[in-house]
């Protein structure tokens, strides 16, 4: 259960929740971008696309991004995400997926602020994720630490762990 795992330990969305979670999102656009930071084995992305697919009004396209850190699940949310593309393209939507093998969290702090839904340069136009209570669950909270530096000449923001010279801006060489 949630409440009883250690930390670290992968915490699978139940499906009542996952078809809950998806059922929240409004209207859809014609052209859906839609975010799985902690993918798994793709709970959330496939209870998405079952909402999504029986809906009178579907998005025309759908291109998912599925992160996710554990080696062991890839194949099954490969599977699922197949699975997926198979059924929205039988019920007339155009889809895609992707998937990331890294920690979202760790890859996207720096684009997360400010640009992750910036209209100008949008990546994406919804976000599908577990509840809280999972994240704290899976010990990914507790454990998580991304250091920043942000850049007080150009404004942008970068990882110290990343930077070769910490004090000097890899962008403009303030």
């Amino acid at each position: 259960s949630a409440t009883t795992s250690s930390p670290g330990a992968k915490v699978l969305t139940p499906l009542p929740t996952a078809k809950l979670m998806a059922a929240m999102f409004r209207e859809l656009p014609e052209e859906v971008r839609l975010l799985d930071p902690g993918a798994g084995v793709g709970s959330l992305a496939t209870a998405w696309v079952a909402e999504a697919c029986s809906r009178s009004k579907r998005p025309r396209r759908a291109a998912i991004t599925a992160f996710e850190i554990d080696s062991a699940l890839l194949p099954l949310l490969r599977r699922n995400l197949e699975a997926c593309v198979a059924h929205a393209e039988a019920s007339g939507v155009a889809c895609t997926f992707e998937i990331r093998h890294e920690d979202f969290l760790e890859t996207a702090s720096v684009a997360v602020a400010p640009d992750l839904f910036r209209q100008d340069r949008l990546a994406f136009n919804a976000a599908i994720l577990n509840p809280p209570q999972v994240w704290q669950a899976s010990g990914h909270l507790a454990n998580f630490s991304d250091p920043l530096v942000d850049c007080t000449s150009c404004k942008n923001r970068f990882r110290l762990d990343k930077l070769d010279e910490p004090d000097t801006c890899p962008n403009c060489g303030a």
